[in-house]
């Protein structure tokens, strides 16, 4: 959505985010939306991984995982780099889009340095209003770490694990770590000193592999006043509780004529292998005790675990009296060793893949002095193999086991069976319980662990291949041969290429050679050389053969046939996908874009050449920043040739170009397809009047009856799609043949652009003779990248054949005259009359005489029009005394359409 450029710092990670990576799709949800990577990505490079997953590199992902911020881009080297994508709904995928991205060197600046001051004992937060950096990081969440470089001689810091967990001695820590509030400095120092003393933290912040080097970071320590007159470790022997009294803790300050003061401790750390109490109340961090619960007997400790040997427990604290403190104390319990207690052996089993191995009393017991008699519940069985029972014979049996005891430990008859997967460990997590005695306290006896096996891998697969493709050469010439023609891999675990060998016999129609040395045939030769391109085919003989290898790991070996087809030399385009961008953006042209393939044996990218021929009308080509009509084949691969479009509101640009290298040229075309970035203006219907169609004839759609336009729109992309057809008669498209003498066809059509209209193509033809008046089709209007107009009507009015004249015959009194007005003469039909109809007399009256009342000096009429008719200028005058009756015939003609009534006769009675 802000170009098709990223920005990151070097040697560190970025999220890919939607504000970097958009999809639209208007009919699928970003549940159903994957992003796969193209392109070929160089891990030497940079790859992309999640977040949750690092070190692992992904080539694809799904849109919720974007959106999440679980996507990551890592950049290992280079400082122009691109990654290209498509996305795929499961059933189309979208065109290819290349991101570039911009590796540039950190800048490291130390913003906040403003030291701490702390009391000796206390623990302090360091925030980054104490110390931070910034960088010059472009909307990227870099990770700036601060790696301690001397030892400290006062104190630790700390970092908090996660949900609150424990503070624990760090020698590192991240920038975000003290944004979070994660580290601390714990002044751990017991001893006394005379005056206040200074901790200097040093230190190096490193961004990627840019480091600032010897920073200092000072801790003003307020020396303590209170110190321990007695401190003696508590001894527990046999003991499950003891008090802790006076005698064994007491505190005094350093100067020994103050007066008397309360002294309160507290719990800095609490003790992990038993509990302090307090009247029976366990005290945790944060907690504490008087001298006078130590001298009242309050204060005990219990010890929870249960060693066969003796074991030593501790607790940390810090006395307080008023405004005087002490420094931090490490007070130590010694727990005598118990009997009864289990002991647990649980060493690490290697079973071959495929195999079993005996679990014995070196890998799996649990015993105490007084007892070996305990059972093992599986809590869950292993998920790679099973155990079972060792049968006479040597083999598994069948069975299923959930438990077992010491005593098929002893006698050997637990076994770990393997699955032949390719896995390397599996784990058998178990509970162990005292057996035989009724005991009460059975949970005390309980032993919980997890047995571990390591699988060692077995050379078990066959070599699979995996590219079989026919090797193209030029006749008589020579082509290197690589992974790219022909490549196997090995489901084995840690396979690598050096260990696959393949090894070919004499070739009857050329010879395989090193690289470096022509002269020296290549028998044997391994995957990684073929990778390396370290190998050479070169041709002589027929055009087309086999060359036959044998293809070992060191154990399994296969039978592999390379087809080599021998030919002149060609350049091939085999992938144009054409470039779709945004309007006004740039595109890069890489090989997702636009691939070849060449029998030539042609070992630079830059002896390829690509010449455009023309520019493109809409755009410019560049190679980085600079516009070229030329450019090489390591350009294309290396992502520095785009297309800029101009910004102008053109849907549509190509780019024309030839292919050369070594004599060989082919041309072609790249579309580039132009999506508009804001809401186009609206299809603009011109002209829309009803079309006028004599009845059974042809009429012709012309633009000034229908006529839709579009400034930005060219008439051939505006299209017309009949939704409702006429129902007197059809559409038809007039075709010409491609013989001039040939006569042109009409076919019947559903659709037809406006360019057919304005050419005169779309006809519309009468079929029905029934006196049906009017006709009528409706039409939907479409042009990319910009509104429809649906249900457009248009009507078409059907004319009769020959002009409707009505005649009404009149009465005149004799020697008078009448007016032949519109009630006498009538042409039913608004065309017609619109024409300018003209009435010629073909047989005048006998007795009187037609006269125009605007030219009374004309004796008598042979023709007048329907606009005198109209406006009541034409009379009849009767002249002849006696007559009883008079006629005369009339027709009226059209001279713009081409038509006449028939001959119709007015009748007079006189």
């Amino acid at each position: 959505p802000h170009g098709n450029h990223m920005t990151m710092l070097k040697h560190t990670r970025k999220h890919l985010t939607t504000d970097i990576l958009q999809v639209l799709d208007d009919d699928t949800s970003c549940d159903d939306l994957e992003f796969q990577l193209h392109g070929g990505q160089q891990m030497e490079e940079g790859y992309v991984e999640y977040d949750f997953h690092p070190g692992v590199p992904i080539e694809e992902f799904s849109c919720r995982d974007l959106e999440a911020g679980n996507v990551v881009y890592v950049h290992q080297s280079g400082t122009n780099l691109q990654l290209t994508l498509q996305v795929s709904d499961g059933t189309v995928p979208s065109p290819t889009a290349t991101l570039r991205i911009f590796a540039i060197d950190p800048d490291i600046l130390l913003r906040n340095n403003t030291g701490l001051s702390i009391s000796q004992g206390e623990a302090a937060r360091i925030t980054t209003a104490n110390l931070s950096v910034e960088t010059n990081a472009v909307e990227q969440r870099v990770a700036i770490l601060y790696v301690l470089t001397g030892p400290l001689r006062y104190g630790e810091v700390q970092k908090q694990g996660s949900m609150g967990g424990e503070w624990k001695k760090v020698e590192s820590f991240h920038q975000q770590d003290l944004e979070q509030g994660r580290i601390q400095y714990f002044s751990t120092d017991p001893e006394h000193w005379p005056e206040d003393v200074v901790e200097k933290l040093r230190f190096d912040v490193q961004v990627g592999q840019k480091v600032l080097q010897n920073n200092t970071f000072l801790i003003r320590i307020k020396r303590a006043t209170i110190k321990m007159r007695t401190m003696d470790p508590l001894q527990m022997k046999n003991k499950r509780h003891r008090n802790i009294t006076s005698k064994e803790l007491e505190a005094m300050l350093e100067d020994p004529n103050s007066a008397p003061v309360p002294f309160h401790y507290m719990i800095i750390q609490a003790p992990k292998k038993g509990n302090l109490e307090l009247l029976g109340n366990r005290l945790t961090e944060g907690f504490g005790f008087t001298q006078d619960d130590l001298q009242r007997n309050h204060l005990s400790y219990s010890a929870t675990i249960r060693n066969s040997q003796q074991a030593e427990d501790t607790f940390q604290f810090r006395v307080h009296a008023g405004e005087a403190h002490s420094p931090v104390y490490t007070y130590t319990i010694s727990i005598g060793g118990d009997p009864d207690a289990p002991a647990l052996t649980n060493v690490l089993l290697t079973v071959p893949e495929g195999g079993q191995a005996v679990i014995s009393k070196d890998h799996l017991f649990v015993q105490s002095m007084n007892s070996m008699d305990y059972l093992y519940e599986v809590i869950e069985g292993p998920a790679h193999g099973r155990l079972a029972w060792a049968a006479s014979h040597g083999w598994a049996s069948r069975e299923e086991i959930t438990e077992f005891t010491n005593d098929d430990i002893l006698h050997r008859r637990l076994l770990y069976q393997h699955d032949d997967s390719e896995t390397l460990e599996d784990d058998i997590p178990f509970v162990a319980i005292r057996q035989g005695e009724g005991s009460t306290e059975t949970d005390v006896e309980e032993v919980r662990g997890v047995f571990r096996v390591s699988i060692q891998p077995v050379n078990d697969h066959v070599p699979v291949q995996v590219v079989n493709k026919v090797f193209n050469v030029v006749r008589n010439g020579q082509h290197l041969l690589t992974t790219d023609d022909i490549a196997f891999t090995d489901k084995d675990s840690g396979f690598s290429d050096v260990q696959l060998v393949l090894a070919r016999k004499d070739i009857l129609f050329g010879s395989i050679v090193s690289v470096d040395d022509r002269s020296h045939q290549v028998y044997r030769f391994t995957q990684d050389d073929l990778r390396k391109r370290k190998i050479l085919f070169v041709h002589s003989g027929a055009d087309r053969g086999w060359i036959q290898l044998q293809v070992s790991d060191g154990l399994h070996q296969t039978t592999a046939l390379l087809e080599v087809q021998a030919s002149d030399p060609y350049i091939k385009i085999v992938n144009n996908t054409g470039l779709v961008i945004h309007q006004g953006s740039r595109g890069s042209i890489d090989s997702s874009v636009l691939s070849l393939e060449t029998n030539m044996d042609i070992r630079s990218d830059e002896e390829i050449r690509f010449l455009i021929t023309p520019p493109p009308q809409w755009g410019t080509v560049l190679r980085g920043e600079q516009p070229v009509m030329a450019f090489s084949q390591r350009d294309l691969l290396a992502g520095e040739i785009s297309y800029h479009h101009n910004g102008s509101r053109h849907t549509r640009d190509e780019l024309q170009f030839t292919v050369e290298a070594k004599e060989v040229v082919v041309e072609d075309t790249l579309a580039i397809t132009v999506f508009l970035d804001t809401h186009p203006s609206p299809l603009l219907l011109v002209n829309h009047k009803e079309i006028h169609v004599f009845q059974g004839e042809a009429a012709g759609i012309k633009e000034e009856y229908l006529l839709v336009t579009h400034e930005e729109i060219p008439s051939q992309d505006i299209i017309y799609l009949v939704s409702r057809p006429p129902s007197s008669g059809f559409l038809a498209m007039l075709q010409h043949g491609q013989d001039s003498n040939e006569q042109p066809s009409l076919d019947p059509i559903q659709s037809f652009t406006q360019d057919d209209i304005n050419n005169g193509r779309v006809l519309y033809l009468h079929s029905k003779l029934e006196e049906a008046q009017r006709d009528q089709f409706v039409v939907d209007i479409t042009a990319r990248g910009a509104d429809r107009l649906e249900g457009v009507v248009v009507s078409l009015v059907v004319l009769p054949i020959t002009i409707p004249l009505d005649v009404r015959n009149i009465t005149v009194p004799g020697g008078g005259s009448a007016i032949l007005s519109t009630g006498v003469l009538n042409i039913p039909n608004a065309y017609y009359t619109a024409l300018g109809v003209e009435f010629r007399v073909l047989k005048p009256p006998r007795f009187g005489t037609l006269l125009n009342s605007e030219r009374p000096e004309d004796d008598e009429l042979h023709g007048f029009t329907w606009s005198e008719v109209e406006k009541q200028q034409i009379r009849y005058r009767q002249d002849t005394p006696r007559a009883q009756a008079d006629s005369f015939t009339l027709l009226a003609n059209s001279s713009e359409a081409d038509r006449q009534s028939q001959p119709r006769t007015l009748f007079i009675t006189i």
